[in-house]
């Protein structure tokens, strides 16, 4: 590996929590979860909110405004609420388990822990690591299933940690299968505070999952899925987003890359940047539906096709880097909000600005099948995705993961369910 270290783990901490807030803003239009695809082998997702679930129904306009029961007290801090839903069933991941609720009755219906040890005591995990990743739900041979990684404990000592995959049917909340191995390639030195495994996105039939330590990018590699095992592995490359069949994000030596999710072939890389410190200050790239947000200190702001490397918007768009992003497959946008200031949402089909509120009022919650969920001083607004329209003043709550039955909130520690209203 080319790169430092110290340089590496300075930008992917910014990737991180980028992807982090994006995933679900974990998937994407194959990844991270978000969104209701689920065809062809991919995840049900685009870095969207609401997101990550296969359902159908319409965008609820309203919900209960105090929640039915609590999936957990205990999510990190400031959190994403770590979870996806299908059906009737949510999916909450934690550090050390895979937990399925009933979301009609608040009832646990399963538990799935790693079987082999955990490398870190969740309880030791602080704040300032505990960038927790939803599970993914993937499309596999036309079943939605539900993945979860884990890094546990190396069964020889010739590597740093184990990885540990675990597959649940998400119609039945019943386990399919688990996938355990070595990381596929450890780094020098052992993580001293957290470790992590997370499935980026899904293809045909092939998962991208990255590990990572200490906050810094350790791996990426392909996971087939019908009969598990490791088909290809890069030690330089960290994922940002997923479109379709294409991974995207920084490989050696900072350059944005993108890679093929079944093979892993590199499909593109960009220029390489500057070496000094000061262009990589303040550099992040994070999910934007089928681009990458991508900014530094030392450019504005450009959104990137994860498919060809093409600039398709930049500030003169009304983009910033201090937008967070959120996409939606279904109504084919993306929505992007810089809190309580400026606000766009993009055509995800024709490249097309479809409005801009450069004095936007609220913070970007939640986004599913048309609905952006805003919450707007102590009030949750819902607007129109595609038109920039309040559709309901009433929302009751702007949760972050969405389907027609619920939706799911975090608040502090608190991730907590919330009927639709009526």
């Amino acid at each position: 590996m080319r790169m430092t270290n110290g340089r590496r783990t300075r930008q992917l901490l910014a990737v991180g929590i980028a992807a982090v807030l994006a995933v679900s803003a974990c998937s994407n239009d194959s990844g991270d979860a978000g969104g209701s695809e689920s065809s062809g082998g991919e995840s049900s997702g685009e870095g969207s909110g609401g997101a990550g679930n296969g359902d159908d129904g319409d965008a609820p306009l309203s919900f209960d405004p105090e929640p039915a029961f609590t999936l957990t007290e205990d999510a990190p801090q400031g959190g994403w609420p770590a979870a996806v839903l299908h059906g009737e069933l949510a999916f909450l991941a934690d550090w050390g388990a895979l937990t399925v609720h009933d979301v009609t009755s608040g009832e646990t219906v399963a538990q799935f822990e790693p079987e082999r040890p955990l490398l870190f005591d969740p309880a030791g995990i602080g704040p300032s690591d505990a960038f927790l990743f939803p599970p993914a739900l993937v499309d596999v041979d036309g079943e939605p299933v539900v993945l979860a990684g884990f890094a546990v404990e190396p069964s020889t000592g010739a590597v740093q940690f184990d990885v540990e995959i675990i597959a649940v049917d998400a119609a039945t909340g019943e386990e399919r299968w688990r996938f355990t191995a070595p990381n596929p390639t450890p780094r020098p030195r052992v993580p001293q505070n957290v470790a992590s495994v997370v499935v980026r996105g899904a293809h045909d039939g092939v998962a991208v999952v990255e590990t990572t330590r200490d906050a810094a990018a350790s791996t990426t590699f392909g996971l087939a899925l019908d009969d598990p095992e490791v088909v290809w592995t890069d030690d330089e490359f960290g994922v940002s987003g997923v479109h379709q069949g294409t991974a995207a994000g920084l490989g050696a030596n900072g350059t944005l890359t993108a890679v093929d999710i079944v093979t892993g072939e590199q499909l593109w890389k960009g220029d390489e940047p500057a070496a000094h410190s000061a262009e990589l200050a303040g550099y992040s790239v994070g999910p934007a539906g089928p681009w990458l947000k991508v900014s530094s200190a030392m450019e504005a702001t450009r959104f990137v096709s994860i498919e060809d490397q093409e600039v398709a918007f930049t500030a003169d768009d009304g983009v910033n880097g201090a937008m967070f992003c959120l996409s939606d497959v279904d109504a084919s946008v993306v929505v992007c909000v810089e809190d309580d200031t400026e606000a766009v949402a993009m055509d995800t089909e024709s490249g097309e600005v479809l409005w801009h509120d450069d004095s936007w009022d609220g913070r970007l919650k939640g986004l599913w099948h048309g609905a952006v969920y805003v919450a707007r001083d102590d009030a949750a607004v819902v607007v129109d995705a595609r038109t920039g329209d309040v559709v309901s003043e009433d929302g009751g709550v702007a949760p972050a993961v969405v389907n027609d039955h619920v939706g799911i909130a975090q608040d502090g520690t608190d991730v907590n369910v919330y009927p639709v209203a009526g």
